[in-house]
């Protein structure tokens, strides 16, 4: 089981050592932090307004394995972002699915929205059929790219809603 907690400075560090290279980065967090990841970054990013950024904490282990983020722009709506299992180790066991599942009910059950919304790279098969797994739908987008070493990585948006939830 996954509890989620507020992320803090503290963990800064462990978010950073997580992210071992530029391709990470931005597969973790679209164009938002560039590389190297630095607390700078993250001091910033973390005091921005409208923003609920959290760790996942594997129990009755107590070890933190992942991050997530809510940011609430709009009334009811969330974009969920920088979903992570960030330790190698607890990749490919279903933990991003659990992840997701605490980041939906806080949303929905916490927060009061109605709709999450999720960006993924479509070439990102692993971490698209999670979130279909959870209830996310693709639905149709804006097309946006974001290139990376001279490729172009599209941008799938995906949506959950209280209802079917």
């Amino acid at each position: 089981m996954i509890k989620l907690e507020p992320f803090s400075s503290e963990d800064f560090q462990r978010l950073i050592s997580w992210v071992t290279d530029a391709k990470i980065l931005v597969q973790f967090a679209g164009t938002k932090f560039k590389y190297p990841l630095s607390i700078d970054q993250l001091e910033t990013h973390l005091n921005e307004n409208k923003r609920y950024v959290f760790k996942g904490v594997l129990i009755p282990e107590n070890n933190v394995i992942g991050h997530a983020e809510i940011q609430v722009d709009e009334p009811g709506i969330g974009l969920i972002s920088r979903v992570i299992i960030g330790d190698p180790n607890y990749r490919g066991k279903g933990l991003g699915k659990e992840l997701l599942s605490a980041v939906c009910k806080k949303g929905f059950e916490e927060l009061n929205l109605q709709q999450l919304d999720l960006n993924v790279y479509d070439w990102n098969h692993q971490a698209i059929q999670c979130y279909k797994q959870v209830g996310f739908e693709i639905i149709p987008f804006k097309k946006r790219i974001t290139i990376f070493n001279g490729e172009e990585w599209n941008v799938l948006r995906m949506r959950i809603s209280k209802k079917l939830y």
